[in-house]
């Protein structure tokens, strides 16, 4: 600050501050009052995997710890906490908690344990590690020194205890069997709802802009259409970079188009604004991923999965959907082609200009300016 007299303002809504203001300041001094802070916070916890560890949005700095901590909810520090944990886990060691309380462990990957018991002692709850549900337990001693009257002998209390063991730990057993296959189509959703850097594997999906990607971790330069790194991308003769991979895309199916809103003008089962377009493009990504992995299973076997994990049951695709999935290409290219000589026919045909459709020219470089 220029004058040393001068109160702090926050930079998101302009309001004056006092120093010792209890709400966000980065190394280099940008402010967030309480409210503007609290709504930093509930965006970066949308998806904290993501946008952790927190970064001032001016200089993009890592805001300190304490600072930020003093803006959490109970629940919202106890995640940072796992967050924070889970980036100093050594090779050999994974994260387990209780859903219930966030409680949680760092326990060793070669674990065979089944059932996560909380050591908090508000909550003691026993979980399964697969499904995360609760699993009730009987208690030997108690059914043991039960004393027994007349309506009731040890044998009925033989299968009582018998029966709490099978509906709950012996349940959680199908857990083991189901899970390697509930992995399989949780990676299958993950996989079309998502793109990975063909570098580094960095998970994420595109803004609103073009379909140029630029990893934030390794660097890498890839076409977020196809997936490929920019030295990979098939390119038209006249450059070598990724500007290259969307010239002649409406005729070249191994090119990508450079805005997701171009495709409706070729193939109209495509939306016309980009978001619709995004959401779509994942959509069957996700579809086509899931075929993949329920021909893997089986189809019987994924039944059973959705009937044991709700989460599956409930992801949002039916299984009749997934299954009418037919393996062809993301743009229909015979459509494009079509679109194309229709709109050629329009033309000055005794035209001598061998750009008679500037339009079309425009439309087959894939971009509007390089």
């Amino acid at each position: 600050m220029s004058d040393s007299n001068e109160k702090p303002s926050c930079y998101a809504c302009g309001a004056i501050l006092e120093r010792d203001h209890i709400g966000i300041t980065c190394p280099q001094y940008h402010n967030l009052c309480s409210d503007c802070s609290k709504k930093f916070v509930d965006n970066i916890f949308e998806d904290y995997q993501a946008n952790l560890p927190p970064k001032c949005p001016m200089c993009t700095l890592e805001i300190p710890a304490l600072n930020f901590e003093r803006q959490l909810s109970p629940a919202a520090l106890a995640t940072y906490q796992f967050y924070l944990a889970s980036t100093k886990l050594e090779e050999g060691e994974a994260m387990q908690w209780c859903p219930k309380c966030n409680y949680f462990e760092i326990w060793c990957t070669t674990s065979t344990a089944t059932l996560f018991y909380c050591r908090n002692p508000s909550c003691e709850d026993v979980v399964c590690i697969f499904c995360n549900k609760s699993v009730k337990l009987p208690d030997y001693e108690e059914f043991t020194n039960r004393e027994i009257n007349s309506d009731e002998d040890e044998q009925d209390i033989e299968e009582e205890y018998e029966k709490m063991l099978e509906e709950g730990f012996f349940y959680h057993q199908i857990c083991v069997e189901l899970y390697p296959m509930k992995k399989k189509i949780d990676n299958a959703i993950e996989e079309g709802e998502f793109r990975r850097c063909p570098q580094c594997g960095l998970s994420g999906r595109k803004d609103e802009y073009c379909t140029h990607m630029t990893c934030s971790v390794c660097q890498t330069v890839w076409c977020y259409f196809c997936g490929k790194k920019e030295a990979d991308c098939d390119k038209d003769y006249t450059g070598n970079d990724i500007y290259a991979h969307n010239i002649d895309w409406i005729r070249n199916n191994k090119r990508c188009p450079m805005h997701f809103n171009q495709i409706h003008e070729l193939d109209e089962r495509w939306p016309e604004n980009d978001e619709d377009c995004l959401n779509r493009f994942h959509q069957l990504l996700t579809l086509k991923s899931l075929k993949k992995a329920i021909d893997e299973i089986g189809e019987n076997n994924y039944y059973k999965i959705a009937e044991h994990f709700p989460s599956i049951k409930n992801n949002g695709y039916g299984i009749q959907e997934i299954l009418s999935v037919q393996e062809e290409p993301l743009i229909d290219m015979a459509r494009a082609d079509e679109f194309s000589e229709g709109r050629r026919s329009h033309s000055d045909e005794d035209s001598l200009d061998p750009f008679e459709d500037e339009e079309i020219e425009e439309l087959a470089a894939g971009i509007d300016e390089l």
